[in-house]
């Protein structure tokens, strides 16, 4: 059979063909080209996103850490080197409100106390620097005047001025005074060694005596004080032998060591809490004029 009846063309009838070199160079570069922007785009874009999801948050950080860096460091030691004046025992105290209706004075009690400044004229008394005790005691003496008339008790004096007065004369214008009570003021000294309050009673107190010395001393430190020195007996000396204002008086007697005048904190408390003191004085012989006589 021949090959055109079988259909196959015969070697003669084939052309022969061939592709130019110079065509496939170009369709190599082309693929080359096209290979490589594609692989360019896919990694800078991966690049773009990498960089656009990194949060801003380190760049925060270290501009804080650099702010820090200019703040002091905390001290172990604050609490140690804050000064003694923050003490709340230097606070003053707010005054309370007087008693009588309406802030008026109160009627008349029937009580009558002998209020004793201690020192004065040529009697300093205990001393520190610019500051005096029988002006303390002095100063003092009229703030509890006030408050004790406003509530309706009557105040005798042993002393209104800035002069001497005997311990025996102070003893006599009391006991003839008829007086229901005696309060003594005074500051303490101890050489800056000591602070706080004293009240100071006969050692031959009886017991509204006892109750009048203790309810001095309760509303005192109710009142604000440095330090509580008790209610004490007698004298520095002994305990059987009492200072004089209490020792030679007729009535129930306390002689108040109020703070030591060398002392900062205890100054500042007395220039501070003087109506508190005031109005705890008055309190006292209240409370123990009522325990025993109504």
């Amino acid at each position: 059979m021949s090959n055109l009846r079988a259909g196959i063309p015969s070697s003669r009838g084939r052309r022969k063909r061939s592709v130019s070199p110079v065509f496939l160079f170009l369709i190599v570069l082309f693929l080359l080209v096209a290979a490589g922007g594609f692989a360019a785009g896919f990694l800078f874009g991966r690049s773009s996103a990498s960089k656009q999801q990194e949060p801003p948050a380190a760049v925060v950080e270290s501009d804080q850490s650099a702010d820090r860096s200019n703040e002091p460091e905390e001290s172990s030691e604050a609490e140690e080197n804050t000064p003694a004046e923050a003490s709340s025992t230097v606070e003053p105290v707010e005054p309370a409100a007087t008693t009588g209706t309406d802030h008026q004075p109160a009627k008349p009690t029937g009580i009558k106390v002998c209020i004793d400044a201690g020192h004065g004229g040529n009697d300093g008394g205990t001393s520190d620097k610019d500051r005096l005790e029988k002006n303390d005691n002095l100063e003092l003496s009229k703030v509890v005047k006030e408050e004790m008339e406003f509530r309706g008790i009557e105040v005798v004096m042993t002393r209104e001025e800035d002069v001497y007065v005997s311990l025996d004369k102070r003893c006599e214008i009391a006991n003839d005074s008829g007086a229901d009570y005696l309060i003594s003021l005074h500051r303490n000294a101890a050489g800056g060694i000591a602070n706080g309050v004293e009240v100071w009673r006969s050692h031959k107190a009886d017991d509204e005596a006892i109750s009048f010395a203790n309810h001095v001393h309760d509303h005192l430190i109710e009142a604000g004080i440095s330090h509580d020195r008790g209610v004490r007996i007698g004298s520095q000396s002994s305990e059987n032998f009492d200072l004089q204002m209490n020792r030679n008086t007729n009535m129930p007697s306390v002689l108040i060591e109020l703070g030591f005048i060398e002392m900062e904190e205890d100054n500042k408390l007395y220039d501070a809490n003087k109506e508190a003191y005031a109005q705890a004085l008055a309190q006292a012989v209240l409370d123990t004029y009522e325990e025993f006589h109504q």
